[in-house]
């Protein structure tokens, strides 16, 4: 159990980072078209 609570964490953290890189790259993308 300790071990697949782990792996959710982990999950869960590369999911933050994944969106938060996913935002960044519209964002940067937005103002070049602006």
């Amino acid at each position: 159990m300790k071990k697949k609570s782990k792996i959710a964490l982990t999950i869960a953290a590369v999911a933050a980072l994944v969106s938060v890189l996913v935002n960044d790259s519209k964002d940067k993308k937005n103002t070049i078209n602006e």
